[in-house]
């Protein structure tokens, strides 16, 4: 199978190679920590790990597009080591246009994924996953767009009888007011999930947004949203469970500009999740604000900074969950570059963790990025390099260290 995926993805590209290719590149390889409950806490274990990722995209001709992916991942973990595991993931798909008249166009294009994931210890975790979805699209150009799919998910287990087989429809509907001044969304998806040994499962999915444009000196935009519904957690590329959970997020943004150097944003989300069948429940609110500025810009050479600030709380419905959490992060980087030439970004990051109920856990990181961007033919060959090292300062044990090397490649046909 790993053969003819990567036969596949080899020739789509050549047979287009003509019409406006990309091929986006990268090989990646270190340590980290693997996520657990939410994205920031490393609950179970650090893992080394390499993994390579390949995209070609491009156009057919004047109004049709393609993609063609595949990621090889593999993680070796310290202590659960029947836990390691390495698989292969590919992806293609279509975008073409079925109906054309002035402002209104109809498009639509199929979408196939698949991956499969082979455990060395625990063979009873393998599966194969074929994705495949047909969306079809209706837009009239700053006026409206609907968006409408249907599709299947299929995890075949290899040596354990735990299928699924997930059917899902949905439904996206955005509007344009006053100007394109004001845009209202709302989206629906439903997926019918049969699964061997247990119980069938219903997943719904929904919400709302609302994007204003404010014309103002200091204040340049609004947004607003919701989502509810259901999920599980073997959706997330680092987890290696799967649990059933149901979730409530919503969110509000102010958008800001100070004369045309400082651009920024202030960001409240309010997140709850209930599982189904893992008592670690728990709500909680992130506040973000990043900001970017342009220091300066003389000919073809500028220097941007980012600055940030995130914190972020987690409540677990137990008295003295060891888990509940507070978390601070201070993050700034800058940007040296010679527009068409090079791109030099050093950046650095503090995060803070304080655990009430048991500060044992607590624990600071401090994270330092670097990376080197090369332009080669008007830019139409990059090549990079990044690397982030990450010192994790626990209070009440053994620290660690964790380093991330990343290679990448663009280039334009």
């Amino acid at each position: 199978m790993k053969i003819l995926l990567i036969l596949l993805i080899l020739l789509i590209p050549t047979c287009a190679m003509a019409s406006d290719t990309v091929l986006d590149t990268y090989y990646e390889f270190g340590r980290k920590g693997s996520s657990g409950l939410v994205d920031e806490e490393d609950l179970t274990d650090e893992f080394d790990y390499s993994k390579y990722n390949v995209k070609f995209s491009g156009k057919l001709n004047d109004s049709a597009s393609y993609y063609a992916k595949y990621q090889y991942y593999d993680k070796d973990f310290d202590s659960l080591e029947n836990l390691d595991n390495r698989f292969h993931y590919g992806g293609v798909g279509v975008d073409a246009p079925l109906y054309k008249n002035g402002d209104l166009l109809i498009k639509a294009g199929p979408d196939l994924e698949f991956k499969k994931k082979i455990y060395q210890d625990s063979k009873n975790l393998d599966y194969d996953q074929i994705k495949f979805d047909i969306p079809l699209t209706f837009k009239k150009e700053g006026d409206w767009t609907i968006k409408a799919a249907g599709g299947i998910n299929s995890y075949h287990y290899s040596y354990a009888p735990r299928d699924q087989l997930k059917l899902n429809v949905s439904l996206d509907v955005s509007k344009k007011l006053f100007d394109e001044k004001l845009e209202l969304s709302a989206f629906y998806k439903y997926q019918y999930i049969m699964r061997q040994k247990i119980a069938d499962r219903q997943e719904t999915t929904y919400g709302g947004v609302m994007d204003l444009k404010i014309d103002s000196r200091f204040i340049k935009g609004l947004e607003a949203g919701v989502t509810r519904g259901k999920d599980n957690t073997i959706i997330f590329e680092e987890r290696e469970d799967s649990f059933d959970y149901k979730y409530l997020n919503w969110h509000i943004k102010s958008k800001h500009s100070f004369p045309d150097r400082y651009k920024t944003s202030l960001k409240y989300t309010d997140m709850t999740r209930e599982y189904a069948d893992f008592n670690h429940n728990f709500d909680g609110f992130m506040i973000e604000n990043p900001w970017d500025i342009r220091i300066f810009e003389k000919g073809a050479l500028s220097l941007d900074m980012k600055l940030g600030f995130m914190h972020k709380q987690y409540r677990y419905p137990y008295v003295a969950s060891p888990f509940a959490f507070y978390n601070d992060a201070l993050s700034s980087s800058a940007e040296l570059g010679m527009k068409n030439d090079w791109a030099i970004n050093m950046g650095s990051d503090v995060r803070f963790w304080k655990y009430p109920a048991r500060r044992t856990n607590d624990k600071i990181y401090y994270i330092e990025k670097v990376s080197l961007d090369k332009y080669f033919f008007k830019k139409d060959l990059t090549l990079g390099f990044e690397y982030k090292y990450t010192f994790k300062n626990f209070l009440h044990r053994i620290d660690i260290t964790e380093s991330v090397y990343r290679f990448r490649g663009i280039y334009k046909f």
